[in-house]
C-alpha cells in the first residue's frame, strides 16, 4: 500500500523520468486526416511537418473516463491511495474526465488536482508529488501541498518563432509575420491561464539563449532550489544542451530535468521551443 501518482502526457515527462519517480502518464490522441490515433502512432517530427505544410493546429482528444477508470481501478485493486495531477482544463478535459472516474470509487482516497497549466509545470508538479510520496506522506498531504504549490509555478519559453502560435489563433498574424521578417526570438513568460508575457531577447538564436538563461535565473536566491524541470521541442544546434550546461553550471538545483515536448504541446510551439520551470519560494 502507498500513494500512486498520475498524471498525463501533457506533462511531457518522458519514459525515463516516469520510471525513477513510478509516476504513471497516461496518453492521449491527435486527428489526423479526421481520425484520432494515439500519439504513439504518428512522431512528434511528422505532426510539425504536417502542421508547417496545413498552417493548421490538431485536435486533441484528452484522456477518457474510461481510461481514467481502468488505471484508478489498477491501483484501488492494490491498495494504493492516488494523486492525479492533470493538464489545464482550460484546453482539455482531463481534469473532468478524472473527476468523474473517481466517483465510481466512493470509497478509495482520490485526489485530482487540476493544475490549469501545461508541459513542464505538470510535469514538475507530479514529480515532487512523486518525491512527497517517497517520503510517506499521504495523498491527502500530497495533494493539498502540490495545490498550495500551484501560484508559486514559475516557467518561461524561449521560442525561435511565433508561427505556430500564429496557426493556433493565439497571435496576430501581422505580429508573427513582422517578427519572423525579423528573426525576432521571444522569451515568454507563462502563467495560469495559459496567459503571457513577452520579451524580445535576440534576432539569433544562439544569442537568445545565452540572454534567455539570464532573464531567467536573473533572481536565483527566490528560486526553490530542490527541482528545475527543462523541456525542449526537436531542439536543433544544441540548443537544449547549452540550456542544460548553463543549469547545471549554477549549481543550485538538486534535481535537473530535461525531457523532449509532447505532441500536445510541441503543437502550439513548433521548433526550437525550450522551457524552464521551477517553483518559487
Amino acid at each position: 500500500m502507498g500513494v500512486k501518482i498520475i498524471t498525463d502526457v501533457i506533462s511531457d515527462i518522458n519514459r525515463n523520468i516516469a520510471e525513477k519517480y513510478d509516476i504513471d502518464v497516461m496518453p492521449i490522441e491527435i486527428m489526423i486526416k479526421g481520425k484520432y490515433i494515439p500519439t504513439t502512432d504518428i512522431s512528434v517530427e511528422e505532426m510539425v511537418k504536417l502542421i508547417q505544410s496545413t498552417k493548421k493546429i490538431p485536435d486533441f482528444k484528452g484522456v477518457s473516463i474510461e481510461k481514467y477508470e481502468e488505471a484508478f481501478k489498477k491501483h484501488v485493486t492494490k491498495g494504493d491511495d492516488i494523486v492525479c495531477v492533470t493538464a489545464g482544463s482550460i484546453a482539455i478535459s482531463n481534469y473532468d474526465c478524472a473527476c468523474y472516474a473517481a466517483t465510481k470509487f466512493p470509497d478509495a482516497k482520490i485526489h485530482v488536482i487540476n493544475t490549469n497549466r501545461f508541459s513542464g509545470n505538470v510535469g514538475l508538479l507530479s514529480v515532487k508529488a512523486a518525491i512527497l510520496a517517497q517520503e510517506g506522506l499521504s495523498a491527502a498531504e500530497i495533494a493539498d501541498r502540490c495545490t498550495r504549490s500551484l501560484d508559486k509555478l514559475s516557467q518561461t519559453a524561449l521560442m525561435d518563432s511565433l508561427d505556430f502560435l500564429k496557426y493556433a489563433g493565439s497571435v496576430p498574424k501581422i505580429l508573427a509575420a513582422g517578427t519572423s521578417a525579423l528573426h525576432a526570438k521571444f522569451a515568454f513568460a507563462m502563467s495560469k491561464d495559459d496567459e503571457r508575457d513577452a520579451e524580445i531577447v535576440g534576432y539569433s538564436m544562439k544569442k537568445a539563449v545565452k540572454n534567455f538563461c539570464t532573464k531567467v535565473f536573473k533572481d536565483i536566491n527566490k528560486i526553490k532550489p530542490d527541482i528545475v524541470f527543462l523541456t525542449h521541442t526537436l531542439s536543433e544546434e544544441n540548443y537544449i544542451q547549452e540550456v542544460e550546461e548553463f543549469v547545471r553550471n549554477l549549481k543550485f538545483f538538486e534535481e535537473v530535468i530535461v525531457c523532449e515536448s509532447s505532441h500536445f504541446n510541441t503543437s502550439f510551439v513548433g521548433p526550437n521551443c525550450m522551457t524552464v520551470t521551477y517553483l518559487l519560494k
